[in-house]
């Protein structure tokens, strides 16, 4: 894959399944590990957690940030980099689910960060 061309990626199970088949799914983690200490946030993820178990976790606990740590949340997206337009534009969908668009983006700006590098 060039490096101008980028994958639509739909959902988190998208995001990670593209990880793996890249063997970049270990380095996902670290990231996201790294980004989550990096905004202070307590989240404990096992190196061996499967990708589905992953994404679960990653949900739930922005689910648990949306509801009771506003700001921790967009903290945390700040660093990990997601885009403001993107913000923008989850939050104007009536009927989404917001913790799995907000971990869709988390996911998507983390892969983007591992695959630039491992090129």
């Amino acid at each position: 894959m060039s490096a101008s061309a980028h994958p639509v990626f739909e959902s988190s199970m998208a995001v990670l399944d593209h990880a793996t088949t890249h063997s970049l799914y270990s380095k996902l983690l670290l990231q996201l590990q790294k980004d989550l200490h990096r905004a202070n946030l307590d989240l404990e993820i096992q190196t061996d957690i499967a990708p589905e178990g992953l994404k679960e976790k990653l949900q739930g606990f922005i689910r648990s940030l949306l509801n009771q740590h506003y700001e921790q949340l967009f903290h945390f997206l700040y660093l990990v980099d997601v885009s403001e337009k993107d913000m923008l534009r989850i939050t104007e969908e009536p009927t989404a689910d917001l913790s799995e668009l907000c971990a869709l983006l988390v996911l998507k700006r983390t892969w983007q960060k591992v695959w630039y590098r491992s090129l």
